[in-house]
């Protein structure tokens, strides 16, 4: 029975194993660069949240919105993100008396329905606590927690 030697490759094997490696790190680098193409803005983020909570807080004096916070939510089993935690504040017009501005914090969660992020209509608020309830939505019909 004869021992069997492990292979030696020799150079050839070793800049083989090199170029593997590099070509995965190229490709990684490819597919990353990619995805972040993908990405959607903050801008973009804040502007639909401003858009959303607006509409949701109609009979609300509201004179502006700010945005301390977004948090991604990345779906699940993917790289991709289609869900975004947006924290701020509502700023509301001061009472009669002549008063400041209130402030009341809020939490929106937003999820992107379709591939165009510049549209609209892709956009739907699924959450919004508004200070200390939480307030029915309208119009989240896509939504996948309503």
């Amino acid at each position: 029975m004869a021992i069997r030697r492990p292979r030696d490759y020799g150079p050839r094997g070793c800049l083989l194993t090199i170029a593997v490696v590099i070509a995965m790190a190229v490709g990684f680098q490819y597919v990353f660069a990619w995805i972040d193409q993908r990405a959607i803005s903050t801008e973009r983020i804040q502007a639909m949240t401003n858009q959303l909570v607006r509409n949701q807080l109609i009979a609300e004096p509201v004179m502006g919105l700010t945005v301390a916070s977004v948090h991604t939510r990345k779906s699940r089993f993917t790289l991709f993100t289609d869900r975004w935690a947006v924290e701020g504040e509502v700023i509301l017009e001061p009472d009669e008396d002549g008063g400041d501005a209130r402030r009341e914090p809020y939490v929106a969660v937003l999820h992107t329905v379709c591939d165009d992020p510049l549209d609209s209509q892709c956009w739907v608020l699924e959450r919004l606590t508004y200070g200390d309830r939480t307030i029915k939505l309208d119009n989240a019909k896509r939504s996948v927690i309503n």
